[in-house]
């Protein structure tokens, strides 16, 4: 747990479990959720320093969750993510485009991070 705690929320479990290996690998410990929901419900449970989240999920849109993160963890990092390049929100601290580089991704995700702290 070098780098902290990400709360990913990805509805597609084969890009939730490929981005949380690559996040792992980077050197932080991943907390999965599939929806909104459980998203939610795995807040309080642990420090994080960012949640990455898709932007279009099967109960809502990941930008919902926004102030239920920044309630419980202020000083998180908030990192939207996206397959299209359809207008998203600017809200949080960053979004990113699905099926980028994965270095790309880990070193936006760790530069937003460092922002927050």
């Amino acid at each position: 747990m070098a780098n902290g705690r990400i709360l990913l929320v990805d509805d597609s479990e084969v890009l939730r479990l490929t981005t949380a290996a690559l996040l792992e690998d980077a050197g932080y410990q991943v907390i999965e959720a599939a929806s909104l929901a459980q998203a939610r419900a795995s807040l309080g449970r642990s420090e994080i320093v960012a949640a990455v989240v898709d932007y279009h999920l099967g109960d809502g849109l990941g930008s919902e969750i926004l102030q239920d993160v920044r309630a419980a963890h202020p000083r998180a990092a908030f990192i939207l993510l996206t397959g299209t390049t359809e207008a998203v929100p600017e809200i949080g601290d960053l979004y990113l485009l699905k099926g980028m580089a994965p270095e790309e991704m880990v070193a936006r995700i760790d530069a937003a991070i460092a922002g927050r702290r």
